[in-house]
């Protein structure tokens, strides 16, 4: 085991994760599993955090060069091949990596939405049953679409509040058919699409009730189908069924457990039926049965260094 991971030095995680985006990374054996964790500004890191002893790897840290990252917001794992994709915001880019989170390639610029490219922050990432990957392009609006290799396939989306059309997108989930799920933030909405930007419904107004959102961010799918939102503003989780409808709500401001202070990231572990909700202003990741009942915390115990 020499030169590896585990003869360096731990200490205690310092300082505490900013979380936003997560992903679950099978191991090489059932239940073997980790987390995947985007940190944000200001440690701009990618965590890996074992589920089953207090171990935490620290990936990628700081910086403009390749498998650097500053202020990365969502992260995925291809279920084929293990391959990571990473929205590195500030760094206006989509990094791809190995399971074993080794440098394949980047693509991606800084940019107002001239050439396909270009992201001016990009946030939310998704891919489907082909291995296409979805980037949520929040300031041009729109969404855009890559195969496996970063090479553009289309995009959709722009500035409004009609069927299509976007007021800040935050994030992107795929459903088992690979219809796609979209969080569009400032109209307080969800919206649903075909793989190829087909617009197939929408729910959700500006509000506080049920069906209503404040900023809603992350969202995910469950293997039911039931769709779950991070309704940030109102400190909360809704969780609706595959046609948009209501079925619960769950969370409130505050510090305790099942409480809130700007829940902005929302994951599925399939594994155990659960659901891992980042919780950027407590700096925490709470973890809840898909009923909404709290169930536990992720631990950031001990830090390995890379």
């Amino acid at each position: 085991m020499e030169g590896s991971k585990l003869n360096q030095s731990n200490s205690v995680l310092n300082p505490q994760p900013v979380t936003e985006g997560m992903a679950i990374l099978r191991g090489p054996v059932v239940g073997q599993e980790s987390l995947l964790v985007t940190d944000q500004f200001p440690n701009h890191r990618i965590l890996s955090v074992n589920l089953m002893i207090a171990r935490t790897d620290i990936l990628a840290t700081f910086g403009h060069g390749p498998g650097q990252v500053f202020d990365p917001s969502s992260i995925i794992v291809d279920p084929n091949t293990g391959n990571i994709f990473v929205t590195d915001t500030s760094n206006f880019r989509v990094q791809k990596f190995t399971p074993n989170f080794v440098f394949i390639k980047t693509w991606g610029s800084k940019g107002s939405g001239d050439s396909q490219f270009e992201f001016p922050g990009p946030k939310g990432i998704a891919i489907d049953s082909d291995g296409d990957i979805y980037v949520v392009d929040p300031g041009n609006h729109r969404i855009q679409k890559f195969d496996n290799e970063g090479v553009f396939i289309e995009t959709w989306g722009k500035r409004g509040t009609g069927n299509g059309e976007f007021q800040l997108p935050r994030d992107i989930a795929v459903e088992s058919d690979d219809d796609l799920v979209v969080s569009d933030e400032l109209n307080g909405r969800i919206q649903k699409f075909k793989s190829d930007g087909q617009f197939i419904r929408t729910w959700g107004q500006p509000g506080s009730g049920e069906s209503e959102f404040k900023n809603p961010l992350g969202v995910d799918v469950d293997s039911n189908g039931d769709i779950y939102v991070a309704d940030t503003g109102n400190q909360r989780v809704q969780k609706f069924d595959l046609n948009g409808n209501f079925i619960k709500a769950w969370g409130s401001f505050g510090t305790g457990d099942g409480q809130f202070n700007g829940p902005c990231g929302i994951t599925f572990h399939g594994l155990s039926s659960s659901l891992f909700v980042s919780d950027r202003g407590n700096k925490n990741i709470q973890i809840f049965t898909t009923d909404g009942v709290f169930s536990g915390k992720v631990q950031f115990d001990i830090i390995v260094h890379p």
